[in-house]
């Protein structure tokens, strides 16, 4: 996924449910690690371990590693170029039904 845009990451990670998930539980903490993440989930542990690489490929999740475990943390503004697409989006698509709505009173739809 080397030539996949920082958004296109950040929406891959944000397409499944288990990664929403993740962030989440991360939001309600500081930091958490991995064996307690997974704990949350009946999948096993090396699944919840790949979920965790692509949100840290997507920039929404740090690790820091200490002995053995992995600490993970949210990226503060991880998800701001996200935020800022489906941001501009929902104004054009407001935009656009609105006149459609005024259209249609006009028309006496």
């Amino acid at each position: 996924m080397d030539s996949i845009s920082p958004l296109d990451h950040a929406f891959h990670a944000l397409g499944n449910g288990t990664r929403r998930a993740i962030i989440r539980f991360l939001e309600k903490e500081e930091e958490l690690p991995a064996g307690e993440i997974a704990g949350h989930f009946a999948s096993a542990v090396p699944t919840i371990s790949k979920h965790l690489k692509v949100l840290q490929a997507a920039g929404l999740v740090t690790v820091r590693k200490e002995g053995r475990i992995r600490y993970y943390a949210l990226v503060p503004g991880g998800l701001a170029p996200a935020r800022s697409w489906m941001e501009r989006h929902q104004k054009l698509w407001s935009g656009n039904l609105d006149r459609l709505a005024d259209y249609l009173d006009e028309q006496d739809i």
